[in-house]
């Protein structure tokens, strides 16, 4: 997966690239998960050394139960408590509306057993990941770990202000202009879930 993530990171960076060749300079950047390591390496507050030790410390083989993910498209907005049942089962990222508005997709994140037996129950169909695609429970608290090893890469890193505005999916911390708003975004990324409404909402303020 880490290979996979390198290439991705790549393959991003290059569309990024000819996206400003063509259009010019952004009046904003943002994005989920390794999309937001890519928007902060245009941003120019993550090196591709940065990008590529963040992506060797995020890799997780948890250290007790299975974790995965799964997706789920929403109907009926009522139904969306049923998936956010903590410790065990959460939503971990709100793509939002998909398919013309008709229901919202979702990433819920939690222990396998918890997916594959009570999530199975919801009114949705959670199409959970197998082993061989996931093993991490990604923007939840079981994540903890992950975002401690981040934490002290970071506080020994010395990270440029961003050229951009950066937008995030993070409840409270809508855009981030300074290195300090950088880190914070990068722990709490991990752990908390993530909003692609939200950052929509801030971009088109720019």
């Amino acid at each position: 997966m880490q290979v996979v993530s390198l290439g991705l990171l790549a393959g991003m960076l290059g569309i990024a690239d000819g996206i400003i060749e063509q259009r010019g300079t952004p009046s904003c950047v943002g994005g989920i998960s390794l999309g937001e390591v890519v928007a902060l390496c245009v941003a120019g507050s993550l090196t591709l050394d940065d990008a590529t030790e963040l992506i060797r410390l995020r890799v997780d083989i948890p250290e007790s139960e299975e974790e995965t993910v799964g997706f789920v498209m929403l109907m009926e907005e009522s139904d969306r408590a049923f998936y956010h049942q903590p410790p065990a089962m959460r939503i971990a990222v709100d793509y939002g509306l998909i398919h013309q508005g008709i229901g919202s997709l979702l990433m819920v994140a939690g222990l396998r057993r918890m997916l594959e037996g009570r999530g199975q129950e919801g009114s949705g169909v959670l199409e959970v990941l197998p082993p061989e695609l996931c093993n991490s429970a990604y923007h939840t608290p079981y994540r903890r770990r992950i975002a401690g090893q981040i934490e002290e890469y970071l506080h020994g890193c010395t990270l440029p202000a961003p050229v951009y505005p950066v937008m995030t999916c993070l409840s409270g911390l809508g855009v981030v202009n300074d290195s300090q708003g950088i880190k914070e975004m990068c722990l709490r990324g991990e752990t908390e879930t993530l909003s692609v409404p939200m950052m929509i909402q801030q971009m088109q303020h720019f």
